[in-house]
């Protein structure tokens, strides 16, 4: 897993379906691998293949694979779909021991495509040659030159090879990718199509990118995950290595989500759960395209993006000001004021300018330069991490942008201040300001999110130690049918859930004699295994203080459930203590068709679904994740006495919750588990409710 060294490190390639016509599916990589690869090396060697040409830009060509008389490291395959299985049978007799399929025609096109793949997936594995493809568009290496690919995109001068490494399941993108980062002057190392991933998915490019020497940033643009524990592993590798990983994932919306008997399934839509796996994998979400090569364009021109958080701005325009400061608040960046001593020299060279952070130097600053190079100074000796300079529309013009360049040039320093220049470059202008040691951008609030989503992925990126609690999950037999509240709760219990004291009663003279055991207040929750949400259907009686009590409230309970739900079966009623005076939270599990067993922690009650204040992780959990979560939620706060609240034991529910985690590994696959509410207080935190479900009754 995560090793393509077959792929990269070829030394001698077969373009299988080779053409003379350089624009062509199969005489691309020809030309492509001739001009850039194959002059690289005396030792490489470019075989075109095809039995209709002797020759081929330049080349040999031959018949097939094996009538080559030399082995063969990879084959580069474009022929027709009826022809893919000779093919790789074909190279594997070279000694071919990896391959890129071009061809379409495959699972992209249904049933009949999909059963085509499968043969070939089948052959592939048959004659131990690993396969990238079907339906793809190569891979490139541009520290080799290798460029084993049909996209046009390589043909254009400007492409440089640097650290950012590509893993795109479209060939598309990744196409747009790299015109994008040679429009922006980032080079790349590496960048990988996976297509219909037959065999190579993106989880295995992203643990490539993460090991490889060349690459130390990765942008990822992922639709579907196929494997994603492999995807989480590759983007945890990626973490431990201290490589950002950019996710691009296209279909955030909740349409598809499939609905569940809990609260936790109805608020597990796919891409909350995709979202959440990135945040704990260490990988940040872009909205775009052209965020992340924004981003991967900072990140090239300032190594550490812990050294980003504190931003100061000038600006012409007060208005812009403004904005820029929304902007910066929204992505995390802090505008901190200036020094009283800075704002005293500003006042004294600036006078009309305001004092401030962002700065408003009027335009009239840009006509009297020493001035303007008095605000920027400022700024720039004012303790932040980089300074944002907004010049309207001044970059299009080089007799006005030329000499504001000048002015500010001899400020930069080394180990200062990152200096940003936004304002529309015309192409000389932005080589100028780039060529000086500036970062340029067109939008200044495209800056800002580029600054904002390094500092955030040179966060998450970074490194973090990681600790079992060492406790092992309960040995338990999981459920087949819906378990009663009662079942439940002593399951939980036994997990290392603190509950509150409870008795499953079965008639009114058991309530009364509970009242008398437990102690009032009291509640009264119907056991029904049909009925995972009681108060719905009037099944829950609240502050009960007296047997009598205890005991109408029985019968009147049971009646009136029987009354709406005739259908469901009872089994009589569960007796608790009824507590109070703490925060409600919501413990749940749910098995996630991609990423397998996820832990969801929320604000609990009956308002759950309303506020979705909840948080999804992976399991399995540590605590220091568990703590994560908890910090998280907007609910969070109440735990530490918010306005006036009750100070609940915090480190008694990440207890819970690190219980509750075992506990639903232990049940899953077969079914899962949700405690709500959680009750959190000063004292503890105790179950309150409990529902275990197997995942068959869910639909």
């Amino acid at each position: 897993m995560g090793d393509l060294s077959l792929f990269f490190e070829a030394r001698r390639v077969a373009v299988v379906g080779a053409s003379s016509d350089p624009m062509r599916i199969g005489g691309r990589p020809v030309a492509a691998l001739k001009r850039a690869w194959l002059a690289g090396d005396p030792d490489r060697a470019l075989y075109p293949v095809n039995p209709n040409r002797r020759e081929i830009q330049g080349l040999p060509a031959y018949e097939s694979a094996s009538a080559i008389g030399a082995p063969v490291d990879l084959g580069v395959i474009a022929v027709p779909p009826d022809g893919v299985v000779e093919a790789l049978q074909d190279c594997a007799r070279a000694g071919c021991r990896a391959a890129i399929l071009f061809t379409s025609g495959f699972a992209e096109l249904g049933a009949a495509g999909r059963a085509r793949e499968e043969e070939v997936v089948r052959t592939a594995r048959a004659l131990k040659v690993r396969l990238l493809g079907p339906n793809c568009l190569g891979l490139i290496d541009l520290h080799r030159g290798l460029l084993a690919t049909f996209t046009d995109a390589v043909n254009y001068d400007g492409h440089r090879a640097g650290s950012v490494g590509v893993a795109s399941q479209s060939g598309a993108v990744m196409s747009q990718l790299m015109m994008l980062a040679r429009r922006r002057r980032v080079g790349l190392s590496k960048a990988i199509s996976t297509g219909n991933e037959g065999d190579v998915d993106l989880a295995e490019a992203v643990a490539y990118l993460a090991a490889d020497a060349q690459t130390a940033q990765i942008v990822c643009y992922a639709e579907t995950a196929r494997d994603g524990p492999a995807l989480a592993d590759a983007l945890s590798a990626a973490r431990r290595a201290g490589k950002p990983v950019l996710m691009i994932k296209a279909g955030r919306t909740e349409a598809g989500r499939s609905a569940a008997l809990s609260h936790t399934g109805a608020l597990a839509g796919t891409d909350r759960v995709f979202d959440a796996v990135m945040r704990q994998c260490g990988a940040v979400r872009v909205r775009d395209l052209q965020e992340a090569i924004d981003i991967a364009y900072v990140a090239v021109r300032r190594a550490p993006p812990s050294a980003l958080a504190r931003l100061g701005v000038v600006t012409i325009s007060g208005g812009a000001g403004v904005m820029l400061a929304d902007e910066a608040a929204a992505g995390g960046l802090s505008l901190p004021p200036l020094p009283p001593a800075a704002a005293a020299r500003l006042r004294e060279a600036a006078p009309y300018a305001s004092a401030a952070n962002p700065l408003d130097t009027t335009a009239q600053a840009v006509n009297d330069l020493p001035v303007w190079a008095a605000c920027v100074e400022t700024m720039l000796d004012g303790t932040y991490d980089a300074v944002l300079m907004s010049l309207a529309y001044f970059g299009e013009s080089a007799r006005m942008y030329g000499p504001i360049l000048d002015a500010v040039r001899p400020l930069q320093r080394p180990d200062g201040p990152l200096l940003i220049s936004c304002t529309p470059h015309d192409a000389p202008n932005a080589a100028r300001a780039e060529e000086a040691g500036f970062l340029v951008f067109d939008d200044p609030t495209a800056a800002i999110r580029a600054l904002a989503g390094w500092s955030r992925a040179g966060r998450a990126a970074a490194p973090q130690e990681r600790a079992s609690d060492g406790r092992a999950a309960p040995t338990i037999d999981p459920p087949t049918a819906s378990m009663t509240e009662a079942a439940a709760l002593r399951l939980v219990a036994e997990a290392g859930v603190p509950t509150a004291p409870f008795r499953l009663v079965a008639t009114a003279r058991q309530a009364a004699a509970a009242l008398d055991e437990i102690g009032a207040p009291m509640v009264l929750k119907i056991a029904s295994p049909d009925l995972p949400h009681k108060s719905d259907v009037g099944g829950v009686r609240l502050g009960l203080r007296t047997p009598a009590e205890a005991a109408a409230a029985f019968e009147a309970m049971t009646a009136q459930v029987s009354s709406a739900r005739p259908d469901a079966r009872l089994e009589g009623a569960v007796a608790a203590k009824q507590l109070s005076g703490g925060v409600e939270l919501i413990l749940g599990s749910q098995i996630d068709p991609t990423f397998g067993l996820m832990i969801m922690v929320g604000a609990g009650g009956v308002l759950t679904e309303l506020f979705e204040d909840v948080v999804f992780r992976r399991a399995p959990l540590d605590r220091a994740e568990a703590e994560a979560m908890l910090a998280a939620l907007t609910a969070g706060a109440l735990l530490d006495g918010y306005r006036g609240g009750p100070v609940c034991d915090r480190a008694a529910v990440v207890d819970a919750i690190l219980a509750f985690a075992r506990l639903a590994g232990a049940c899953a696959p077969a079914a899962t588990v949700e405690i709500n509410p959680l009750l959190a207080t000063p004292q503890g935190c105790f179950a309150l409710d409990a529902l275990i479900t197997p995942c068959g009754a869910q639909s």
